[in-house]
């Protein structure tokens, strides 16, 4: 697997374009270690992790993906909710980002119970892509 970390962009977006337009057909993962200072989706394809200088809130989710988040939350291991997945993808994948950011999050917090991780999937099939980075 091939990375590219960077951190302490602090607000450069050009320069976070330029190594995403070189190594996007490079590396397998973009990860940012904090203080781009910049909204995560305006780094797509970066993981970005809050630094000290990261204060604001980069992470809001429309009033749907909190509806769908909060959909996700009560997924249990069981069959597929496909209108569900259909939600996802209406979203855009920029936004199934920020949902799969959020349920790592609540993944972290609770050791990856299984509902989650099946919440998870359901990103996955919407974006195949985004899912990528469960593996």
């Amino acid at each position: 697997m091939k990375l590219i970390i960077i951190s302490d962009a602090h607000q450069n977006e050009d320069a976070i374009k330029k190594i995403i337009n070189i190594y996007k057909d490079r590396v397998d993962v973009f990860l940012c270690a904090g203080d781009s200072c910049l909204p995560s989706y305006s780094i797509f394809p970066f993981i970005s992790i809050k630094g000290n200088c990261d204060y604001f809130p980069y992470d809001e989710l429309s009033p749907e993906g909190k509806k769908i988040l909060e959909a996700l939350k009560v997924v249990k291991n069981g069959p597929t909710n496909q209108d569900l997945i259909n939600k996802i993808k209406g979203l855009g994948e920029m936004e199934a980002v920020l949902l799969l950011n959020q349920l790592a999050r609540i993944g972290r917090g609770n050791q990856w119970a299984v509902d989650t991780l099946c919440a998870a999937t359901y990103i996955a099939e919407a974006y195949p892509s985004v899912g990528d980075r469960l593996a």
